[in-house]
């Protein structure tokens, strides 16, 4: 009896101390890479209208909510006056950013030698613009034209760019 008790001693000890039991499982990695990219498409440009200037620096301002501030001029016909309209598409519920140009970077032009500068550009989409439900949205952009006194006459034409960057 002595003689198992020595056997079954050791064994047991050598269970509870040293000899652990351990499992293995694996799992599943998934990762998709999304192949729509963000685009923008410019809908409608922006349009300051008719504009009969002063003696004095003036400012047409269109607004991104549509409205129209004027100071030392006059928009002679205000059916054409509007912002410029853009369309963002990418991938439902994707935020993103609006990067418009900097105050005096665009320049109007005439063809003839004058030109007017474009200020305080603004986009009516909000601080975080997300795109809806079907992947898309739009907004507007807005604008300060800077008129000098007794600019002279002609179509002033220019360009600016806008880019959208997912968040």
């Amino acid at each position: 009896m002595i003689r198992k008790a020595k056997l079954i001693l050791p064994l047991l000890l050598a269970s509870s101390v040293g000899i652990a039991n351990a499992a293995t499982e694996s799992s599943d990695v998934r990762a998709e890479i999304v192949a729509r990219a963000i685009t923008l498409v410019n809908d409608v440009g922006m349009d300051f209208g008719q504009i009969l200037p002063f003696s004095v620096p003036g400012t047409v301002r269109v607004r991104a909510v549509g409205s129209l501030t004027v100071n030392n001029a006059q928009v002679v016909d205000t059916t054409t006056v509007t912002p410029s309209r853009w369309t963002v598409t990418g991938i439902s519920g994707g935020r993103f950013s609006i990067d418009l140009p900097a105050d005096n970077t665009i320049e109007l032009n005439n063809g003839n030698g004058s030109s007017m500068q474009l200020t305080t550009f603004e986009h009516n989409a909000g601080a975080t613009p997300t795109l809806g439900p079907n992947g898309d949205t739009t907004f507007a952009v807005g604008a300060a034209l800077q008129i000098g006194p007794n600019q002279a006459p002609g179509i002033y034409q220019g360009e600016f760019n806008v880019t959208v960057n997912y968040l």
